[in-house]
């Protein structure tokens, strides 16, 4: 998604404050926004250490001095090129849903709650089903919140194909979308970091479908730019939920973020876990489906 799934606060603690951004631009509204939190902030400092005061308004005034205009250069994706090609030599099933289903992971962060990712499949009048990725991620410091993240996709399939896609983003206060229909000539993008015509061979970067490990790009939902990836198969593992032993395989797969995926025989998606700033970031399954 997980395009980055906001992390970019992950490190967010009572001793340790770190911010990471992408380049970004000035935009003097969110250069006010910004300073109103970091005056709100000071008159609320009977929450904080002096020192740790100084070092937050100091985060927050660096901070309200960029804003994120998604002015990266984004390549053009070939419309001829076929993104499906992969070097994972384990190809396993691809997993759909056969009814009403949901996915539910609790999101932990050094073993403490951080928030949720769940998905929900509908299916479809035409046979095809619609899969709804909610995300909530949040880091508080006491009763303030410092950073917030949401985010919500509804992809549309149908025979194996994405139809649709309708996707927004709100990370840290900056709003971010993608939306996506299937043309005669492939999937047509419009989105805050990116839009124009994709090959037809192209996905939405949703860990649910393990159909990413098979491709060399992919679509993020963040913000609709062509996402590289590059997939290791790093051999079987056994994992433990709610008391019982499944057999797995996990990957490490290396696009916006390096993350570690477990996924059954069946291709289902059972776990996710990476590092951000020497913290374990942890998707916990609540129930198999």
């Amino acid at each position: 998604m997980l395009a980055k799934l906001g992390v970019q606060a992950l490190a967010l603690d009572y001793d340790e404050l770190i911010l990471r951004s992408a380049p970004e631009t000035v935009s003097s509204q969110n250069i006010h926004w910004k300073i109103f939190i970091n005056s709100y902030l000071i008159t609320k400092s009977k929450y904080l250490t002096g020192a740790l005061m100084r070092l937050f308004s100091t985060i927050v005034l660096a901070a309200g001095l960029t804003f994120s205009a998604f002015a990266e250069t984004v390549a053009t994706p070939d419309i001829n090129q076929d993104f499906t090609a992969t070097s994972v030599a384990n190809i396993l099933p691809v997993w759909e849903p056969e009814g009403p289903t949901k996915i539910q992971f609790d999101v932990l962060r050094k073993g403490k709650p951080f928030g949720r990712h769940n998905v929900s499949f509908q299916p479809t009048e035409d046979g095809g089903f619609t899969a709804t990725a909610d995300v909530e991620l949040t880091a508080k410091i006491g009763p303030i919140t410092v950073y917030k993240y949401r985010h919500k996709s509804v992809e549309t399939w149908k025979d194996g194909k994405i139809i649709a896609l309708e996707a927004e983003t709100r990370k840290d206060g900056d709003d971010i979308e993608a939306r996506a229909m299937r043309t005669a000539d492939g999937l047509a993008v419009k989105g805050t970091n990116y839009s124009g015509l994709y090959p037809a061979s192209v996905i939405p970067a949703n860990h649910w479908n393990i159909s990413q490990l098979y491709r060399n790009k992919m679509l993020s939902t963040e913000g609709g730019q062509p996402l590289d990836v590059a997939v290791t198969d790093l051999g079987r593992d056994t994992l433990v939920i709610n008391g019982q032993e499944i057999e797995t395989t996990k990957f490490q797969l290396d696009s916006d973020l390096s993350v570690f995926l477990w996924y059954d025989d069946n291709g289902r998606w059972l776990k996710l876990s990476f590092t951000a700033r020497g913290q374990e970031i942890a998707y916990i399954l609540k129930d198999l489906y």
